[in-house]
């Protein structure tokens, strides 16, 4: 542990070093620039008529400066850009090498958006997480349009359909389709998983007491929008003292998971986190929230009875 921050430390330090060379180099280039400007225009007046061979020698020595200054920073920033791409290159073999070790679906996922998105994508146990709130949406997008593929596959029976169970805390307003382009693509596929024979209900969890109360509007809009491509929706109220980390996305006949973490204030995505594996937190959250929203809402009507509660087995 010592040694791994003695380097660390020393690569800091050599890192900080290389900038103030640059910035010095910088410094003199310019400087040295100015200078001959300066002495081009004397020259045009003074020594070209007085000494034209003395001061053409001066204007060359401190063109040489420059030009060797020049020549030396360009060289330090390849240098740079040289170590930039070995790390990239190396990062990217270290992240292709993580994901070719998850299931094939979540694999084949994460190397698509490693093509795209190197500077994003983070491993993490058990899957990869992308970082930023655009990027997150395209990533939740793409996770959706496997799933149309694997619902396909799966067929419309109810004992075998492909059931996702997903939970909203944070920020309503990013479920807006009208919010970008990402978001109504990922509705569009929801509906087009519902028509291929999967489920999915989702719950919400909000301020208010219930979808009815007057200042409820915007979470109804969104219902509503989700209804209307056949998602089942629940409404639980936050109650005082309760803290969720993250959303989810569940397809628990696959145990693959979706956590989307918000910004501190919970306004925009932080970051998204593609799984090949359910934990017991996931499970026990469900239940909860679940078992709430049918106490204070009414009975989950999408999943079969037979699979409500099958997971436990699993």
């Amino acid at each position: 542990m010592t040694l791994l921050k003695h380097k660390s430390n020393m690569n800091s330090s050599q890192r900080a070093t290389r900038e103030l060379h640059n910035n010095i180099l910088i410094c003199l280039s310019i400087a040295s620039t100015i200078l001959v400007l300066v002495i081009t225009f004397l020259s045009n007046d003074y020594l070209s008529r007085k000494n034209q061979t003395y001061g053409t020698k001066i204007l060359l020595f401190l063109a040489g400066i420059t030009t060797g200054l020049s020549i030396q920073l360009v060289d330090n920033k390849s240098k740079s850009l040289s170590l930039s791409l070995v790390t990239d290159k190396d990062r990217f073999h270290q992240l292709r090498a993580h994901l070719s070790s998850l299931k094939s679906d979540i694999s084949v996922l994460g190397t698509d958006i490693l093509g795209n998105y190197l500077k994003s994508i983070q491993a993490v146990n058990d899957g990869f997480a992308i970082k930023g709130s655009s990027w997150s949406l395209r990533a939740y997008e793409k996770f959706w349009k496997l799933l149309v593929s694997r619902q396909r596959k799966f067929g419309v029976d109810a004992e075998s359909c492909l059931i996702a169970r997903i939970t909203h805390v944070n920020n309503i307003e990013l479920l807006d389709v009208t919010a970008s382009p990402c978001s109504r693509l990922i509705l569009v596929h929801q509906k087009e998983f519902i028509a291929a024979g999967g489920v999915i209900t989702r719950i919400l969890i909000g301020p208010y007491p219930n979808l009815e109360d007057p200042s409820a509007q915007s979470y109804r809009r969104i219902r509503d929008q989700m209804e209307s491509v056949g998602i089942e929706v629940k409404y639980i109220q936050k109650e005082q003292g309760e803290e969720y980390s993250y959303d989810f996305a569940w397809v628990d006949n696959l145990n693959y998971v979706v956590k989307l973490y918000s910004d501190v204030g919970g306004r925009s995505l932080d970051k998204c986190e593609i799984l090949d594996k359910v934990d017991e937190s996931i499970k026990q959250i469900w239940m909860f929230v679940s078992d709430r929203a049918q106490k204070e809402d009414s009975f989950i009507e999408s999943i079969p009875s037979s699979r409500a509660y099958k997971f436990w087995d699993e």
